[in-house]
């Protein structure tokens, strides 16, 4: 449309579903090999990434407002689930700002239902989206979100509402201390959320919109 290759009404968006079976499916058994799992009270405030280890993600953002949160909140914790290129940097950014008993690196987990039940926020950092399933995850779990100013995270994240959408490392770790001083604004916006989201739990909707498409292009 930018470039105006092609005509608006010649364009159908339709948006990424997730099966509610699958999501309630993934394993609900906690990760024992996670350290945070154990070595942590109870009372500890979460805030969970999802997403591979890399450029697009950009994980060192989130190292970074670790960083700036750590001295005033120890107690707030993250945790970084997947794999990729970026792993060993993170590692040696972890430990150049001390902060192994800060931000977790869970590697490759299949038991994300465990692990959104268990966190408060949920962030992706990520420079570019298209419809990111990791944030229709914890829309699902009715989490609040905390997510880059990009389209994509647009879509999903209604400002001050369901979550925030923050364009620096400033903001996102303002935005975190809110949310953890507001413990009820956070369950609130997740609830909120779900309720104006839920329809992209329901595949056979999703399946529909496609079948449209085909019809129309057909003449039925």
């Amino acid at each position: 449309l930018h470039w105006k290759i092609i005509d608006e009404k010649k364009i159908t968006v339709i948006e990424n579903h997730l099966l509610e079976s699958d999501i309630k499916n993934s394993s609900a058994l906690p990760p024992p090999s996670l350290p945070f799992t154990h070595d942590h009270p109870a009372d500890v405030f979460f805030v969970t990434q999802i997403g591979r280890l890399d450029r697009q993600k950009n994980p060192l953002f989130l190292v970074e407002v670790a960083r700036l949160l750590k001295r005033q909140h120890p107690d707030i914790l993250f945790l970084l689930v997947g794999e990729g290129p970026l792993q060993q940097t993170l590692k040696d950014k972890i430990t150049e700002h001390n902060l192994q008993d800060t931000v977790f690196l869970a590697g490759h987990q299949t038991n994300i239902s465990w692990l959104l039940e268990k966190s408060h926020i949920v962030a992706l950092t990520s420079r570019w989206e298209g419809m990111p399933f990791a944030l229709l995850e914890a829309i699902y779990f009715k989490k609040p979100i905390v997510a880059t100013d990009i389209p994509g995270n647009r879509d999903l994240i209604r400002e001050a509402e369901t979550g925030f959408l923050v364009r620096n490392e400033e903001q996102f770790a303002d935005k975190i201390q809110h949310l953890y001083h507001c413990r009820k604004l956070a369950v609130e916006m997740g609830k909120r959320g779900y309720k104006l989201n839920q329809h992209l739990f329901d595949l056979n909707r999703m399946k529909g919109l496609i079948r449209n498409v085909y019809r129309e292009a057909t003449d039925g």
